[in-house]
């Protein structure tokens, strides 16, 4: 799974020219990991005052690989589900920034009846890489009481939360016998 931390830089909406500080960071993290924390350095108050600070955070979920087998000596069909909601909180942020449930449905794959053979033959499927999930969060702060904690010598620290479950359906093909 992949965050990445796009910009956080003084610019407004309200057609004022933007400043020339901009921090970009990019943080990977693999499966398993569910929470982490990402930060970029304060503004310098001696190099001028922010107005505003443009917080932009682009959210990209990977799976990995997928398997499905079929152990049955009868055809099957399969599916597999997954579902995420990402989540960011920190300085400026209201509440949270959210992608909001992001269910996502693959399938259905025909199975044959088990061969024997582990990993392979038409009672397998799998699929490598796949980018599933690519969204842009953005809030705009301005309030100057909430700005001023953009200011000095430390970092601004924003906590990131993934809420994630994937799953497998596989459905028999039951054939009735006539006499």
């Amino acid at each position: 799974m992949i965050a990445v931390f796009n910009r956080g830089y003084s610019q407004c909406p309200n057609g004022q020219a933007p400043g020339s500080t901009a921090y970009d960071t990019t943080i990977k993290f693999g499966a398993g990991i569910v929470a982490t924390q990402f930060k970029f350095p304060k503004f310098d108050p001696q190099t001028g005052l922010v107005t505003c600070v443009n917080l932009c955070v682009t959210i990209k979920g990977v799976i990995d690989s997928v398997a499905l087998e079929n152990f049955s000596s009868a055809p099957q069909t399969g599916s597999y589900s997954y579902s995420r909601r990402d989540t960011v909180s920190g300085p400026g942020i209201p509440t949270f920034l959210s992608s909001g449930t992001n269910d996502l449905n693959f399938g259905p794959f025909a199975l044959d009846a088990f061969d024997g053979v582990l990993g392979s033959g038409p009672d397998f499927y799998s699929a490598g890489s796949d980018t599933v999930l690519t969204k842009v969060l953005c809030v705009n702060i301005s309030d100057s009481a909430t700005i001023a904690d953009f200011y000095g010598t430390d970092s601004v620290i924003y906590s990131y939360h993934i809420t994630a479950n994937a799953g497998w359906v596989l459905r028999v093909e039951v054939q009735p016998l006539l006499y």
